[in-house]
């Protein structure tokens, strides 16, 4: 499941009521501890969230053109709870949160469409959380590139998708050391399944799909 860009309009009524900004590649947005007191627009480029963990930062979420960040904030807590950092030179607007609940308010039929977007947010976050804790590592990781071959991170080219991500990061998404998830990606890549460039795992995602988890080696 992935996040759908909001509608133009909105957009373009989210801009008039917000303030731009332009990232440079690697430039945080916001830190965790940050107030959470606005709502951000991804009008270009690319941004990833990261929620911290005990001994890293976890790969929560990849954003691109027309999608929405800063749900935290319409939640009224005090701080953010997790950083967000730009991947690629990218623009965002920065909306007041009072600007963007008057926005929603006014449009019934907009309103909607970001409470889908909460709801498909909510399943998600769900479904991670019971991956995490009941399913194995080789599984979340064949689930998780399904699942961000429909992200922002993702260049498709017919039935082939590349995915822009790091080992590391992929690590971070799963739960699992970064070892793990390089001796896993290298059981599929010999098997046909995916191929791994720098910072790149392209494959078909009909035969992802569809490649038996028994035809890997268990991890230990």
């Amino acid at each position: 499941m992935t996040h759908t860009p909001i509608s133009r309009d909105f957009q373009e009524r989210l801009a008039a009521a917000g303030s731009a900004l332009t990232l440079s590649p690697g430039a945080v947005l916001f830190e965790a501890d940050a107030p959470a007191d606005s709502v951000f627009l991804v009008t270009r480029g690319q941004l990833r969230t990261y929620q911290a963990t005990a001994n890293d930062n976890r790969l929560v979420e990849v954003l691109g053109e027309g999608q929405w960040l800063g749900a935290t904030a319409l939640a009224g807590l005090s701080s953010r709870g997790f950083r967000a950092v730009a991947v690629e030179l990218s623009s965002v607007i920065r909306i007041e949160t009072d600007h963007f609940l008057h926005e929603l308010s006014q449009d019934a039929r907009l309103l909607a469409e970001v409470l889908r977007d909460l709801a498909c947010r909510l399943d998600q976050a769900n479904e991670t959380a019971s991956m995490l804790a009941y399913v194995d590592s080789e599984s979340r990781l064949v689930h998780t590139l399904l699942r961000l071959s429909y992200s922002a991170a993702a260049r498709e080219s017919g039935d082939a998708v590349t995915v822009q991500i790091t080992h590391h990061e992929l690590a971070q998404a799963i739960g699992v050391a970064r070892e793990t998830v390089s001796l896993a990606l290298t059981q599929l890549r010999q098997q046909n399944v995916v191929r791994t460039g720098r910072s790149q795992v392209h494959f078909d995602r009909k035969v992802l799909a569809g490649f038996k988890k028994s035809e890997l080696v268990p991890l230990a």
